[in-house]
């Protein structure tokens, strides 16, 4: 049509697409879902066999230097074993 017709205003790919559609001309692509495949979680039954990490967020601190808490907690006992205040340092 462009080279047919340089002087005629030539819709936009996708009011050609809607009008299309509009009618029933398009078929449908079917969607591949992609789907995650995880590794199975561990169950500590007893006190040491599993330990948990996680940072818990951010918060500023009084001179105004953000913190960012991690905690290490024991599965089976479900307390902390250790909470750090960790502060990260910018990259030039």
């Amino acid at each position: 049509m462009a080279r047919l017709y340089p002087d005629v205003h030539r819709p936009a790919i996708s009011t050609v697409h809607a009008v299309l559609d509009r009618h029933g001309l398009v078929e449908r692509r079917k969607r591949r879902r992609n789907r995650a495949m995880g590794t199975p979680l561990s169950n500590g039954y007893r006190p040491n066999d599993l330990w948990c990490a996680d940072y818990k967020g951010e918060f500023m601190l009084a001179d105004r230097r953000y913190c960012y808490p991690l905690t290490i907690t024991d599965f089976a006992k479900r307390c902390w074993q250790r909470c750090a205040g960790l502060a990260l340092n910018a990259v030039p």
